[in-house]
């Protein structure tokens, strides 16, 4: 039976059906990535920041979309690459990943691309 009085619904359920209330957001930009006393310096390029500068190898780049949950194995390496490629403009039009990520790690598949199927001509 519900009372008509001023009070909300919630209040009037058993304390063990009343829901706890959503737990808000993080942002992941709002969190910290060094101390106070580790401020990074202007002049030095942010390392912290997902490895941009280390970026160098395809592993790497599978390591950066499994970030955002994608696994890419199909069998066939020029179409795992030119896969990855799909999905790194997909996650570059969402602005999830920086450009200059983004034009790094389609740098390093397109050589990749291009040396394996150089190397299928020769064989």
């Amino acid at each position: 039976m519900r009372r008509l009085t001023g009070e909300p619904a919630e209040s009037i359920a058993p304390r063990d059906r009343q829901r706890s209330p959503v737990p808000a957001m993080i942002n992941p930009r709002s969190i910290p990535l060094w101390s106070a006393n580790q401020q990074p310096s202007l002049t030095q390029p942010n390392l912290y920041v997902r490895g941009l500068n280390e970026m160098k190898s395809i592993y790497e780049i599978q390591q950066l979309l499994k970030q955002f949950g994608t696994i890419i194995y199909i069998g066939d390496r020029i179409a795992d690459l030119e896969l990855m490629e799909a999905e790194l403009k997909d996650l570059y039009q969402a602005q999830l990943i920086e450009p200059k990520e983004y034009s790094t790690a389609l740098l390093i598949l397109r050589h990749e691309i291009r040396f394996l199927r150089e190397k299928e001509v020769k064989s």
